[in-house]
C-alpha cells in the first residue's frame, strides 16, 4: 500500500520555525514523490505563509491544498485559490449552524473565477467544531446527522444547483478538482 497525499498541520497566523521547517520537509518529500501537500492550516495568513514557503522551495502552489479553510473565509479564500493554492472547505453537515455560509462562499469564489480550486468535503465528525463538540460530549457522529456522509449531496448540491450552479460546474467541485488536485506528480514553480 501507498499513500496518497502528506498531511501536516499549523498553527495560526505566520508561522513559526517549527512549523516553518515542517512545510519545507513536505516540499522536498514533494518534489520526490509527487504527492499532493495537504495541511491543516490555522487560519488565511498561515495559508499564504506556506504558500511563500513552497514557492522558495520550488514547489507550486497547486501541490498545496489548504485543509480547513472555511475556517478563514471571503478574500484570503479567493487570494489563495487565485495563486493557484487548493481551498478545501471541509466539516459540510446538516447539524452545522449555518448551511448557507459554505453555499456563499462557493458563489463568492465562482464570482472570483476560482471555482476550478476548491474542494468540498464533509469531514462529518465531532472534530470540525472542536472544543464545543467535546464539551458537549458529542461522539463521532453523534453531530446531529442521521446519515453521515450524505449532506453534501442532500443540501449542499441542491443549494448550488438554487444559486445558479449548472452541472458543469457541480462536476468540477465533485469530481474534476478532486482528481486534479489529488494527482501524483511532482509540481515545480
Amino acid at each position: 500500500m501507498r499513500p496518497g497525499f502528506l498531511k501536516l498541520g499549523t498553527e495560526r497566523g505566520r508561522l513559526p520555525p517549527l512549523h516553518e521547517k515542517l512545510v519545507r520537509a513536505a516540499a522536498q518529500v514533494h518534489r520526490e514523490s509527487g504527492l499532493t501537500i495537504c495541511i491543516h492550516t490555522g487560519d488565511g495568513e498561515a495559508a499564504l505563509d506556506e504558500l511563500r514557503i513552497l514557492g522558495t522551495e520550488k514547489v507550486s502552489p497547486n501541490a498545496l491544498v489548504w485543509v480547513h479553510a472555511q475556517n478563514d473565509a471571503g478574500p484570503v479564500q479567493i487570494e489563495v485559490a487565485k495563486r493557484g493554492g487548493w481551498v478545501s472547505l471541509d466539516g459540510y453537515s446538516l447539524a452545522i449552524r449555518n448551511p448557507e455560509r459554505y453555499r456563499n462562499m462557493l458563489v463568492a469564489l465562482k464570482e472570483a473565477g476560482c471555482l476550478n480550486r476548491v474542494l468540498i468535503s464533509h469531514d462529518d465528525s465531532w472534530a470540525v467544531e472542536g472544543e464545543e463538540a467535546k464539551s458537549t460530549g458529542l461522539k463521532l457522529f453523534g453531530n446531529g446527522n442521521r446519515q453521515p456522509y450524505t449532506a453534501i449531496f442532500t443540501r449542499l448540491l441542491p443549494d448550488l444547483r438554487a444559486a445558479g450552479f449548472p452541472e458543469g460546474e457541480i462536476d468540477q467541485l465533485m469530481r474534476r478538482n478532486p482528481m486534479a488536485a489529488f494527482s501524483i506528480r511532482p509540481r515545480t514553480a
